[in-house]
């Protein structure tokens, strides 16, 4: 696993660093205990029982943090947590695995990280969850389309309610709030799920995501362009948020229909003999 998956991060290391990093936390907690007993002697007036110890040595030491929270029962469980969330959400990143994710699981990570609801780093952990996400590529991509899917819009022409068409429009592409377009980071991942696809119907590498929509059309917007055109697809992007997109391989569009069949059997007509 650690060879084929995290190639740039050695997992042994990693775990060692991390066992060191809570053992010096461990003694500075223990060491800013004992801090508390010699403010508690220092400031033993009646003036100084109104406040409390921890605010008074805070202050002396200019800590950043919440010291109160640092220091009480769950300081150490606290600590673990938003350690192990950053590691993993190193991890994603430098293991590529976010690649093979379709936009909805990614962005069910980024919420457990962002709420410190992640395992617990240990090895086993590690190797069973990319384990998992490693083998379950192929759903999540399939998955990404008929998100997709779902998500188009009938109340546009070209936008057909029963299969995937040449043109797509997709609302809510860019953010309009400012006086210049942006584009929306969940959109583009949807996008990408489109175009992880095509690379696997061409039997070619899953692209990485860190260059994907997002940044393509990020850079074409500081270029103050309204157009973006890739091997994949033509986008075209208006005030109104929308943007317009043609896929440019109609193979692509009889695959991306296929899958659609497979989810929802009775949505396209059947095939006419010929």
């Amino acid at each position: 696993m650690e060879k084929n998956v995290v190639k740039s991060v050695s997992i042994d290391n990693l775990l060692n660093q991390r066992e060191a990093i809570l053992e010096r936390v461990q003694k500075a907690h223990a060491l800013l205990e004992e801090a508390n007993q010699i403010v508690e002697k220092m400031l033993d007036t009646p003036e100084s029982k109104k406040c409390s110890w921890r605010n008074t040595l805070a202050g002396i030491c200019d800590y950043n943090f919440s010291f109160g929270d640092f220091m009480s029962g769950d300081g150490m469980k606290s600590v673990k947590t938003n350690m192990d969330a950053n590691i993993w959400n190193f991890l994603m990143d430098e293991s590529g695995l976010k690649t093979f994710m379709d936009s909805k699981t990614r962005a069910k990570w980024a919420d457990q990280i962002d709420k410190k609801e992640c395992p617990e780093i240990t090895r086993e952990n590690i190797e069973a969850t990319f384990k998992t996400i490693h083998g379950s590529r192929k759903q999540m991509f399939e998955q990404g389309v008929v998100e997709c899917f779902k998500r188009l819009s009938w109340d546009y022409k070209t936008n057909n309610p029963c299969k995937f068409g040449k043109k797509l429009i997709i609302e809510r592409f860019m953010d309009t709030q400012w006086i210049s377009l942006s584009p929306e980071q969940r959109r583009c991942d949807e996008m990408d799920d489109l175009i992880r696809v095509f690379h696997i119907f061409d039997d070619k590498p899953e692209p990485d995501h860190r260059g994907g929509t997002y940044s393509l059309v990020s850079d074409a917007c500081k270029q103050k362009a309204t157009t973006l055109s890739t091997e994949y697809l033509d986008l075209k992007w208006y005030k109104n948020g929308n943007v317009h997109i043609v896929i440019k391989k109609d193979e692509h569009i009889d695959k991306l229909n296929s899958i659609i069949a497979d989810h929802f059997p009775h949505v396209l007509p059947p095939k006419k003999e010929k």
